[in-house]
């Protein structure tokens, strides 16, 4: 349904005044509406992990080689080539500690998180370890990480004791792909050593389409919302009159009850059987284990 649509048939359901316009009006009661309606939509995108919002996004691995200048205990060196390189990458080369990341860049001075150990020009490997994440982003699906160049999956989201551990630990755990959300940004440990592609699934918070264009925020009156109209117009008179002081009961429970049905309709979970029998196949398998993080 369109965003006037939404409106209108609140309206006609509550008895009041159809608005022409939506998105542009300067009607009170048609401002407070719009509010309402798309902090609605807002939090609906947070209530479940709805297949509409389901999105894929794929990250172009970065790995730079250039040569630089160093000097024992000083974490400055002069970079032949900084302008392609920036906080996002860690740096790799004889007489660099491992793990050291870059800090700052400035003309050709580019400040590490480590002083170097030794002085003199070598080559050394810039390679981009945390990437932006796609506009609407929400959360990501957990383990649907892929690298696409050798098949390698990545598991996470890392929490920060295991990061640690990943960059520190002498117990070999940086041989897997590992991943984490971290100042708004995707950060991949082992660092990929070499350009490709890495692939994983989110949820994102684009619940309009306008144009054939998925948008976070409603801008016309015929922008389409991808939830369900039925869902979104009792949800809009229960907010109306709630905020209005007036009794959303009614509309509040049956906002619940249609709530919960579309969630269970909208991605079915598979019949199972304990006997093994059936089209739904034995009861754990895995065909039927949920995905996500089974840490302790």
């Amino acid at each position: 349904m369109t965003v006037l649509q939404i409106v209108t048939d609140a309206c006609d359901e509550m008895g009041l005044d159809k608005p022409q316009s939506v998105t542009h009006s300067q009607n009170p009661q048609t401002r407070q509406l719009f509010a309402l309606l798309r902090r609605l939509c807002v939090d609906l995108c947070r209530q479940y992990d709805w297949q509409q919002l389901s999105e894929r996004a794929t990250v172009n691995t970065s790995v730079v080689t250039q040569s630089i200048t160093m000097t024992a205990g000083s974490n400055v060196v002069q970079a032949s080539n900084p302008s392609v390189i920036d906080g996002d990458f860690v740096v790799q080369a004889d007489g660099i500690p491992s793990h050291t990341e870059v800090l700052h860049v400035n003309g050709n001075n580019v400040t590490l998180s480590a002083p170097a150990s030794k002085s003199g020009s070598v080559s050394a490997r810039f390679c981009k370890y945390r990437y932006a994440l796609p506009e609407g982003f929400l959360r990501m699906y957990d383990n649907t990480l892929w690298q696409s160049g050798n098949l390698q999956r990545g598991y996470g989201g890392v929490g920060p004791m295991g990061w640690q551990e990943q960059l520190f630990s002498l117990a070999g755990t940086n041989l897997v792909l590992r991943y984490r959300i971290r100042h708004g940004k995707l950060e991949i440990y082992p660092v990929p050593s070499e350009n490709g592609r890495l692939s994983y699934e989110y949820l994102s918070n684009r619940f309009v389409m306008a144009g054939g264009e998925r948008l976070s925020s409603i801008q016309n009156d015929d922008d389409e919302i991808l939830f369900d109209g039925s869902l979104l117009v009792l949800g809009l008179m229960y907010m109306f009159r709630q905020a209005n002081g007036l009794d959303a009961s009614t509309e509040l429970g049956a906002f619940q009850a249609l709530l919960e049905k579309l969630k269970t309709q909208d991605n079915p979970a598979p019949a199972l059987s304990l006997s093994g029998q059936g089209y739904g196949g034995t009861l754990v398998s895995p065909f039927n284990i949920p995905d996500g993080s089974w840490d302790a």
